[in-house]
């Protein structure tokens, strides 16, 4: 089974007891970046048969028709409010969550999000991933190429080894407190070149760093479902289009899938299968790259 690189379903999701179209809320609450700079996301949602709507944790509960919460880019942490409600959230139904964090260079702490990520035995680090020459886009050491992998129980089982491009990321960690109700993998590492900074200390860790990571957590009857991405740049219009690079978009379709299976409503129709070519820069994509990077690289 290869991941989706045009990142668009040829199948549905089936909901054989209820009518009700599933909805995706997207985050409003926390700073979050704008839905209208990641289209290809919002195409990603409707092609899967959800509805998207937005949802503000801190002034409303969770509604009923609620499937998925997406969190794009927050710059301010979950309230006590917002983390209590996706707890209960979690306690009485199978909810999921998408997370497309970023690296903030005022090295803002996300305490809430990670106790919420902590549920799924993740946490997302407060640093940014830099690689070693072999691996970066235009020479710039924090725009580089990574690879996937296909650990069971996650949204790439089976998906076989793709590689796809990675900018301004900061790194997630895999806990080692997985038991019989949570559970974690990597989704996407680096090389073991690479080195993280954390943004206070400016302490350096090298090493395989994880970038997309998915988990679980049963806190009752229902399994509940995350992904966690360490940047969500890989899924914004303007990156798409100029290096053709879709895995992210592949993975994030993969990820909705995986969530939908845990539907005690219905089925999910198969999806078309997909090659996992590794993607390559053109000479003009390159040079494009090189002219950004010149006047965006000064500002990070």
């Amino acid at each position: 089974k290869g991941i989706n690189a045009e990142a668009c379903l040829s199948g549905a999701i089936v909901y054989v007891i209820s009518d009700e179209i599933p909805v995706v809320y997207v985050s409003t609450g926390n700073g979050e970046a704008d839905l209208s700079a990641y289209s290809k996301v919002k195409l990603n949602i409707t092609n899967n048969n959800f509805d998207i709507r937005e949802l503000n944790l801190n002034q409303s509960d969770i509604p009923a028709d609620c499937a998925v919460i997406m969190f794009i880019s927050p710059t301010s942490d979950l309230s006590t409010t917002a983390l209590n409600r996706l707890k209960t959230w979690f306690n009485t139904t199978n909810g999921n969550v998408i997370c497309l964090m970023d690296y903030l260079k005022s090295g803002t702490e996300f305490t809430n999000f990670n106790t919420l990520f902590g549920l799924f035995s993740l946490r997302l680090n407060n640093d940014v991933v830099k690689e070693s020459a072999d691996y970066c886009i235009t020479g710039k050491p924090q725009w580089f190429t990574a690879g996937t992998l296909s650990p069971a129980d996650s949204p790439l089982e089976g998906a076989g080894r793709a590689t796809g491009y990675f900018f301004d990321t900061r790194s997630i960690e895999v806990l080692n407190t997985s038991s019989s109700y949570n559970d974690s993998a990597a989704l996407v590492k680096t090389s073991a070149e690479a080195v993280a900074t954390d943004l206070i200390s400016g302490q350096e860790s090298k090493g395989e760093k994880t970038l997309i990571a998915s988990g679980r957590y049963q806190a009752g009857v229902d399994v509940s479902k995350i992904l966690l991405t360490g940047s969500s740049l890989n899924l914004q219009d303007e990156y798409i289009q100029s290096t053709g690079s879709t895995l992210a978009g592949g993975i994030l379709v993969k990820s909705l899938n995986w969530m939908a299976s845990n539907s005690n409503e219905g089925d999910l129709i198969p999806t078309k299968e997909y090659s996992t070519a590794t993607v390559s820069v053109t000479e003009s994509q390159y040079k494009m790259w090189s002219v950004i990077g010149y006047l965006v690289y000064p500002l990070i």
